[in-house]
């Protein structure tokens, strides 16, 4: 029996990766073409041979006015074994991007903030088209010339991050980004301009096209985004998969750490002993109660 998670991307793999970006493992992606890329994503999840399909809608959203602003292009709130700092530890740590492409970016006076602590950068610049990695550690050192590390850490279970320029205005922000995964980062892609949303996205730089899990996190680096990404939720059965001497028996589908707006849709074949069901897609039913079993049955 096989005991999983879910998966977390769809990434197509790079022709030429760079050292950091060589993690590029062969996820199922799942929704429709008809459907737009700020529409809804799925993604495959196991548990103990049981299989179900996860959908969350993706959020797209454009700060008028600020879309030259310094961005907070992504975060990585539990870092095990990736990017250490200059002490040789790994530590979460934020990146910010400049999304203009001719003028670089001053971030005297700007402030990173979770809601409940906020961190002001000391007096340096992010190059055009250019990111700044800020090590998330509770450290606080603020030396221009060396790395910078906020004053606080990021939380595991979800938050909100936000940028604030010189005048408090934020500037950036993920608000209430959902739990996060040791060594899968949370970030957008804002290169990629969508045209099919509703309403359709502008084509400005720094546009805020897709925000999701990044299972290959690109500190320092444009993020690899190829598609519509969120980590679903893990989806836990009430009882493995197995032989039992009772029928009928009832099972029960959960999601463990998913957004509020996931749902999970299921196939159930009941036909002969060696059953076989189709995997779940879009088009199959959404898992709304608990499903009664009365014989041999494969649930995906």
């Amino acid at each position: 029996m096989l005991s999983g998670h879910a998966l977390r991307r769809a990434f197509v793999p790079e022709t030429n990766p760079s050292p950091r970006n060589v993690m590029n493992p062969t996820y199922f992606h799942l929704p429709p073409p008809s459907l737009p890329r700020c529409g809804m994503a799925g993604r495959m999840t196991r548990l103990s041979g049981l299989m179900a399909v996860v959908l969350l809608a993706l959020g797209c959203s454009i700060l008028p006015g600020l879309a030259q602003s310094p961005q907070i292009n992504e975060f990585l709130a539990i870092n095990t074994k990736g990017a250490v700092d200059e002490d040789g530890t790994v530590q979460p740590w934020i990146e910010i991007y400049n999304p203009n492409m001719t003028t670089a970016a001053s971030l005297a006076g700007y402030k990173l903030t979770d809601g409940t602590n906020t961190w002001a950068f000391p007096s340096v610049q992010v190059m055009p088209d250019d990111r700044l990695l800020v090590w998330a550690s509770g450290k606080n050192r603020v030396v221009v010339t060396a790395p910078l590390h906020t004053s606080f850490t990021l939380p595991a279970g979800g938050g909100t991050l936000s940028l604030l320029n010189a005048g408090n205005a934020v500037v950036s922000s993920f608000v209430n980004y959902p739990a996060q995964t040791a060594d899968v980062s949370w970030g957008r892609d804002i290169s990629d301009v969508n045209t099919t949303a509703t309403p359709p996205l502008t084509s400005v730089v720094g546009t805020k096209t897709a925000t999701g899990f990044y299972s290959a996190p690109t500190p320092g680096e444009a993020n690899n985004f190829t598609g519509d990404g969120v980590a679903a939720g893990e989806v836990a059965f009430s009882a493995p998969s197995g032989a039992f001497s009772t029928a009928p028996m009832t099972l029960t589908l959960s999601l463990n750490g998913a957004a509020p707006d996931a749902v999970i849709r299921y196939t159930l074949s009941t036909t002969g002993a060696n059953v076989r069901a189709s995997l779940p897609d879009a088009t199959s039913p959404v898992y709304s109660a608990p499903l009664n079993i009365t014989g041999t049955a494969l649930v995906r």
